[in-house]
């Protein structure tokens, strides 16, 4: 029996695969893009920002920047130009925004 594999069954696969992540905050909703379904401007961006993070793994680390690289990011793949909405609704937090990133991230890989 031979096998196929159709072009829905590929776009399918995409679509399981490289699914967005969803943030929901009361009636709104934020669509958190993977990292290859970026422009790839938008993904030099993003990789640029946490190349910048990676920068700052030791304990003395500039939390103002850490904050800023990390805004940057989750305002660059969120989805219908909602990142600066995201970015206000998280209220600069840094435990926030960070741990909305993890969350991101683990899906992103």
């Amino acid at each position: 029996m031979p096998n196929t594999f159709s072009l829905e069954d590929l776009n399918r696969a995409i679509e399981t695969k490289y699914a967005p992540f969803y943030f929901t905050a009361g009636s709104d909703q934020y669509v958190l893009r993977q990292v290859l379904r970026l422009s790839k401007s938008e993904r030099d961006m993003v990789v640029a920002e946490m190349k910048t993070l990676e920068g700052f793994q030791d304990a003395d680390a500039d939390e103002d920047g850490i904050l800023s690289a990390i805004e940057n990011v989750l305002s660059l793949v969120t989805d219908n130009n909602k990142g600066p909405d995201l970015v206000r609704l998280l209220d600069h937090d840094l435990i926030r925004v960070q741990m909305l990133l993890e969350m991101w991230g683990r899906i992103s890989r």
